[in-house]
């Protein structure tokens, strides 16, 4: 029952962010971006636009293009970069097909992902996970050259996914509707899981506006163009979240930090020789 009120209240503030969120009305979302602007001491200097005026809806701010000179690209080939802007609140080595959440949580890497392991994703035994605070820049790009070869969604409940949450609530994210990329690269597939949360209404990626949350999972592959390039951008989320990365260890080492705040562009992680 508290899972069920829990539910039915993120899907009604959901809706109303959402609305909210959209509204064209010129004094309304210029308010709603001033104050959020204030209220997360937003870097406006690093936008790509900085008239105001100029975003149709507070969402439109909220996804906001940087300029590139602000998230410049580590292009070296030993290193793969971060694909968002976060704090990494947890990383490591996946251990009998288990991710740490939090201290004393853990989750499934097969709940994660949806399916019955294949060969190729069981040797995705490395994790990263970056937390999408409000005032982080919430497009995600590419970490290495490759291809977007599918994406699936997996529907379910949206529960906050601020760190605090994560010592307390069992499993989020595999509780939580996600959105996962399949990438693959010179290393085989590695997937980037887009995890939604409280009042994240959509995430829309390079090849569809709006990728909405439904009820049943389904899967579809990128039409047209999904080779990529390293920093190139593959989607963002309209409001919210958190992203995890998946690597094989046997073609990459990790270098990072716990807490580490990151960039996208910036290395995480490079190739082993």
């Amino acid at each position: 029952m508290p899972s069920l009120i829990h539910n039915v209240l993120a899907q009604l503030s959901g809706h109303i962010v959402y609305k909210l969120s959209r509204v064209k009305v010129s004094w309304f979302k210029l308010l709603l971006i001033k104050i959020f602007i204030w209220a997360n001491n937003i870097d406006i200097s690093e936008l790509l636009d900085k008239d105001l005026k100029s975003y149709s809806n507070f969402n439109d701010f909220f996804i906001r293009r940087l300029e590139s000179k602000y998230r410049p690209i580590d292009n070296r080939e030993s290193q793969i970069t971060s694909p968002a802007d976060g704090t990494i609140t947890e990383f490591g080595t996946v251990n009998d097909g288990k991710l740490i959440q939090a201290k004393d949580h853990y989750y499934d890497l097969s709940d994660l992902l949806g399916n019955k392991l294949s060969d190729q994703e069981i040797g995705t035994d490395l994790f990263l996970t970056i937390y999408l605070s409000p005032q982080n820049y919430h497009r995600i790009h590419m970490p290495f050259d490759g291809e977007v070869i599918g994406a699936k969604y997996i529907p379910g409940e949206k529960y906050t996914v601020r760190p605090r949450t994560l010592k307390k609530v069992d499993r989020v994210f595999t509780k939580n509707e996600r959105l996962i990329l399949w990438l693959k690269s010179s290393m085989g597939i590695s997937p980037l899981v887009m995890i939604g949360a409280l009042n994240v209404a959509s995430i829309s990626t390079f090849w569809q506006e709006e990728f909405k949350f439904k009820k049943d999972s389904y899967s579809e592959v990128p039409p047209g163009k999904s080779k990529k390039q390293k920093g190139e951008e593959l989607a963002c989320f309209n409001l919210g979240s958190t992203v995890i990365l998946l690597l094989p260890s046997s073609y990459a080492a990790l270098r990072v930090s716990s807490m580490q705040p990151v960039k996208m562009g910036e290395a995480i992680a490079e190739y082993l020789p």
